[in-house]
Parts: C-alpha cells; structure tokens; sequence
C-alpha cells in the first residue's frame, strides 16, 4: 500500500481477478488465465484532499464521462505449466504472456440505490461459453458469500418497504 497508495478514481484505477479460469479455444485446447481491467486514464493517486470529501470518487466520475467515456482493456494472462490456478494468494511470475482481449467502454454512470445493477448478484461462477472454473476453491466459497449478501440486501429493502406500507404507521 506505502508503494502504490489508492487511485483517485474509479476510471483510473487498475482491478485485477484473482482467481484463475480455464479458457477453451475452438479447437477444444484448455489455457488457464488471470484476468485485469487497464485503464487507459494515467492512474494518479488519492490525495487527501480528495480523501476528505464525501462520496469524491463518484463525484469524480460524473465529472469525467461528462468530459468522454471511459475505456479499459481487458487483459488476459495467460499461466504456464506448473502455475498455481488452485490458489488465488499466488502470483503468476510477471513474464507470462499477456492478451488485450477487448476495451470496455463506460459512457455514463448511475446511482448504486436505484441503478440497474441494484438488484442482480454477482456470481463468479456463472460464466459465458469459453471460459469454465478453475478448481480453485475459492470460486465456490465466492459465489455462496455473494448469494448471502445479496439475499441479506434484498431482504432487508423488502422490510423496509412492507413497514412502510402498513396502514396506520406514522411515515416521515
């Protein structure tokens, strides 16, 4: 952290998946990848200026795509034989081969309470045709932690709005 403090924005900022896949190409061969989202916004650091204010990375991205959209590569990494791909605590050695697989485009953002997203889970586990799970535990115990929470989120909302509705509460 003292070597590379936090980025400044949501839209500069590098985000890595830990956890290894097994990707099939046409011809049926099975390579195990590492996956990582590259901005290509210049990462600059948090001052603490910005750390004071509330909410600045969100302000600071509806700042930024009313200048443009935002745009990261999507990058994969390819492991070697004799990589760990059951481990996510383990790094793969820096020289492994790398491929832009695509750039991901943000042209606007929404609010997290009410956004499009508010109400989907995550599940690492679900994934499109190419790519499997790794025999890496990790993706299991992931997957049943993200159905909790969002099990927990939604809940919760649904209480909230049936105290809401009961006739004869005082409602501010």
């Amino acid at each position: 952290m003292k070597s590379h403090p936090p980025s400044s924005s949501f839209g500069n900022a590098a985000y890595y998946g830990i956890n290894a896949f097994r990707a099939i190409d046409a011809s049926g061969k099975t390579y195990f990848i590492r996956w990582s989202m590259v901005p290509e916004a210049t990462y600059e650091p948090v001052t603490a200026e910005e750390k004071s204010q509330h909410d600045f990375l969100d302000n600071e991205l509806r700042s930024r795509l009313a200048s443009g959209p935002l745009r990261w590569h999507l990058i994969l990494t390819v492991a070697r034989p004799g990589d760990p791909t059951t481990d996510a605590t383990q790094a793969w050695p820096d020289d492994r081969p790398h491929i832009d697989a695509g750039t991901l485009v943000i042209e606007h953002e929404s609010a997290q309470s009410d956004g499009d997203c508010r109400d989907i889970n995550y599940d690492p586990t679900i994934l499109p045709d190419g790519l499997k799970l790794s025999a890496d535990p990790l993706l299991a115990a992931r997957s049943s932690a993200y159905a909790v929470s969002y099990n927990r989120r939604t809940h919760e909302e649904a209480q909230r709005l049936a105290s809401a509705q009961q006739p004869g509460r005082d409602h501010e």
